[in-house]
């Protein structure tokens, strides 16, 4: 099928009791399969080989990053395969991680550079066009950060 087989958990089942479809990158593009029809959505935009995606708990939204020069984080319509928000250049050499938080509201996004940052942006809010909070951290090579994620269960 082509997928990115680099990305860890990179390909995420869309299926519901009305749709048979898979989600999975290839390259700098999204794709949106359904195993039934065999047809295919293509999510394209990226600049950059994507290199982390998230897909909501509800199935409707699918979230992808890049990483490299003229990166983006793209929050899409996984029903219309259209995109709802863009980030440009969200850090500094891309995203090398993601993940959405359980509600639908929030993605949080780990950096591809040294040293590295965590952001959190708030995808509803449509006047927001820069993360709520970015967190700065030191590492080196040797100890950069590959995974983050929103814990999802409630306290």
């Amino acid at each position: 099928m082509g997928f990115n087989k680099s990305i860890t958990q990179g390909v995420h089942n869309l299926t519901t009791d009305d749709r048979t479809e898979i989600f999975y990158s290839s390259a700098h593009t999204g794709v949106i399969y359904n195993y039934e029809t065999k047809k295919q959505k293509l999510l394209q935009g990226h600049c950059n080989w994507i290199t982390s995606t998230a897909c909501s708990a509800d199935k409707n939204l699918i979230v992808t990053a890049d990483s490299g020069q003229d990166s983006m984080l793209v929050i899409w319509d996984s029903v219309w395969g259209t995109p709802k928000r863009t980030y440009f250049t969200p850090h500094e050499n891309g995203v090398i991680y993601l993940d959405i938080s359980p509600d639908s509201n929030y993605v949080v996004t780990l950096s591809n550079c040294i040293p590295q940052t965590i952001s959190i942006w708030e995808i509803n809010n449509e006047e927001r066009i820069e993360p709520l909070v970015t967190t700065t951290f030191t590492s080196n090579k040797a100890k950069m950060q590959h995974d983050v994620r929103f814990n999802t269960h409630q306290i």
